[in-house]
């Protein structure tokens, strides 16, 4: 894979666009919650809790749904490492685990 170079700032508004994408897709399919799954370059999918916009310049905290205590609490990537993000409808056995529309 050819590296490619970083831009200071690139995706900062990444976290708000993927948000209205989850809005806008509970609103289209009536559903209560949305499972959103997280595919990175090195092949890594990582069903998610949460994605938040710190730090920040170009990177992202990704928030897994962890099953066990090895798996990571928290993880930072840069944006350009992302390389697919599903949206699923959050089945009952997974509901409480998906992203849930605005209040």
């Amino acid at each position: 894979m050819e590296p490619r170079a970083w831009v200071p700032g690139e995706g900062d508004e990444l976290v708000a666009r993927v948000q209205a994408a989850i809005a806008q897709f509970l609103e289209d399919t009536g559903t209560p919650r949305a499972w959103v799954l997280v595919e990175l370059e090195d092949g890594a999918r990582l069903p998610l809790e949460a994605l938040l916009e710190e730090p920040g310049s170009g990177f992202v905290t990704l928030v897994p749904h962890r099953e066990d205590e090895e798996e990571p609490e928290r993880v930072i990537v840069p944006v350009r490492s992302i390389r697919r993000i599903e949206l699923a409808r959050a089945e009952a056995q997974r509901a409480r685990l998906g992203f849930a529309g605005p209040a």
